[in-house]
């Protein structure tokens, strides 16, 4: 493939906080060898975007789910893997491209022929909206988008089904599908892409691709080792996985005292003279330094605030 055919997308839009994470993944990416061209669709240029590789910028920025969207039309690619900004990289994905090597236009790391009832409580609703019995269960934070006609179709498709769902009151007692009052791609993905024949390309297990909310405890994490190995919720069931690809913590867990220190571990390795420093702030008795810290601070909002 040829050097614009194919590399990875993010997205960050809005506050510098959520650029500063996305900067944090690239470079945990090169860190872990990563070789492919990355590139940042964003709502405006700065200090972090001249890191990547490649900058698109996003016309008519909606700062919702619409963003992800618009993937699909903007990203430079032939063949993109898109990740989220919230996520450390602990092993090469450029793996990745191997698992999707025969995927559908639109892919995921996942499970197919997944039950309605994941997002809908009113299983029949969603059946006589959306024609669609089934859906693909996977998290979005990472997918493969190739930019051919079928994509383009599940992109006017991911337009319909959001607006119907918004327009349509018998949706509003669906609380799974909404984050608060906003809607979530998440479920607008599964349809558009059931409707379009899209599937997943490889399970979650195999793709060993992580989401802290699922995570029952971590057995083993070494950013410098490139080392992962995690106790984890598996669709009900709990699940040894090892030498793990990458940690999607989620934004609301960027905040916490575990993404501090992976970020700062991150920071060591990669700043000359400095890589010494990481193995001290990866180490156990670090962590739990930092976690007490970030409890004392928690509590002391929290007095604050009643006050």
């Amino acid at each position: 493939m040829s050097e614009m055919e194919y590399g990875f997308v993010t997205l960050a839009t809005g506050s510098d906080f959520y650029y500063k994470s996305a900067y944090k993944m690239l470079k945990s990416y090169r860190y872990q060898g990563g070789k492919c061209r990355f590139c940042i669709v964003c709502d405006r240029e700065n200090e972090y975007t001249q890191k990547f590789d490649d900058v698109v910028l996003l016309e008519n920025c909606k700062f919702d789910y619409s963003d992800k969207f618009e993937l699909i039309k903007v990203a430079p690619y032939k063949k993109n893997i898109f990740i989220e900004p919230d996520c450390l990289v602990y092993k090469n994905i450029d793996d990745f491209w191997g698992m999707f090597k025969d995927a559908t236009s639109i892919a995921a790391f996942g499970y197919n022929d997944g039950d309605l009832n994941l997002w809908f409580n009113d299983k029949e609703l969603a059946q006589q909206t959306f024609n669609v019995n089934k859906i693909p269960a996977f998290n979005p934070g990472y997918l493969y988008i190739e930019k051919n006609t079928v994509s383009a179709k599940c992109y006017d498709d991911l337009i319909k089904i959001s607006q119907k769902i918004i327009n349509d009151d018998r949706f509003l007692t669906e609380e799974k599908i909404f984050a608060g009052s906003k809607l979530r791609d998440d479920p607008v993905f599964c349809l558009a892409m059931e409707q379009n024949g899209c599937k997943c390309a490889a399970e979650q297990k195999d793709s060993k691709c992580i989401s802290l909310p699922s995570v029952v405890e971590i057995n083993n994490i070494k950013l410098s080792e490139g080392k992962l190995d995690v106790l984890y919720n598996l669709n009900g069931e709990q699940t040894v996985m090892n030498d793990c690809y990458l940690l999607h913590f989620s934004s609301r867990r960027l905040k916490e005292w575990l993404y501090f220190q992976q970020a700062l571990t991150l920071d060591c390795l990669t700043t000359k003279g400095l890589s010494w420093l990481a193995h001290v702030v990866e180490s156990q008795y670090f962590g739990v330094i930092v976690r007490k810290i970030f409890k004392i601070k928690s509590e002391l909002l929290s007095i604050i605030k009643k006050k």
